[in-house]
């Protein structure tokens, strides 16, 4: 908002913002309206500016919220298969995880869960996501199977945020053959 006169006009703001948001006065002739709303809806205010000498201008206006922000983290694929891999080799993947929401998403802790008679060294993981990820943005872990020993081996990557259904999980197979 912003408005002329001398001296400078100070501005109010009067009606129930919605949560999230809220009005400063910039103390220069302008004013901002700022945050992201926490639900949707219709919000009625009006904005006063007065210069302290008389000069006063009331302007009434609708705020609408059509929606709220979401925090939604897409991750594909949710299983990897290594299939059989030789003896002493090393198998390669790749998960990609895709903001879809429209809030950043924050990462907290990615880790392993080892399966029966799964070794600590036969999966592991190299994530390129940084502690957040913004919306409309992907990003790549990739995954890592060292066959060391014969038979099917298996994990899970869990990737724990503040997406909704977090954490999201990604079952790990992998089988070492001679």
């Amino acid at each position: 908002m912003t408005t002329q006169g001398f001296p400078v006009p100070s501005l109010r703001e009067a009606g129930a913002l919605p949560g999230g948001v809220a009005f400063a006065d910039n103390h220069d002739g302008t004013g901002t309206l700022s945050g992201t709303p926490g639900a949707p809806g219709t919000f009625n205010i009006t904005f006063t500016a007065s210069n302290g000498v008389g000069s006063v201008a009331i302007q009434s206006f609708t705020l609408s919220v059509v929606g709220s922000a979401t925090t939604v983290l897409s991750v594909t694929p949710t299983s990897v298969n290594f299939g059989n891999v030789g003896l002493y080799h090393v198998g390669t993947n790749h998960i990609t995880l895709q903001n879809t929401g429209t809030r950043t998403v924050s990462f907290s802790k990615t880790s392993l869960t080892f399966g029966a008679d799964t070794d600590r060294d036969d999966f592991f993981f190299v994530s390129f996501c940084g502690s957040s990820l913004a919306a409309g943005k992907s990003c790549v872990i990739a995954v890592f199977y060292f066959a060391d020993e014969l038979g099917a081996k298996a994990a899970t990557v869990n990737i724990t945020n503040n997406a909704s259904g977090s954490p999201q999980t990604v079952s790990l197979t992998a089988t070492t053959t001679k």
